[in-house]
């Protein structure tokens, strides 16, 4: 899959394990214009031990800023997980 490009590529509960995510974002978006998220946001930055980082809707539109994404909200919710669906795309 070297060459290999992709529409979408999904991230579930996978962002707040990752320890350098503008690499690993920057990687990504080599493949796909397309990014989906299901996070859990944080209101703190407390963090359990097998975290690298913790999510804030601030923290995200910052990560799609400095990625020169858009941040996309959903308009709707996923129950009532406690997650949140956000698409990150291409400008």
């Amino acid at each position: 899959m070297k060459n290999a490009s992709f529409d979408y590529v999904g991230i579930y509960n996978y962002l707040d394990h990752i320890e350098k995510p503008n690499i690993f974002f920057n990687k990504i978006l080599k493949k796909t214009s397309s990014i989906g998220l299901i996070v859990k946001l944080l209101k703190n930055s407390k963090t359990d031990v097998q975290h690298f980082t913790t999510w804030t809707k601030k923290s995200l539109y910052f990560l799609a800023k400095r990625l020169n994404l858009f941040l996309v909200e959903p308009s709707f919710a996923l129950a009532d997980t406690g997650y949140t669906f956000y698409i990150l795309r291409k400008r």
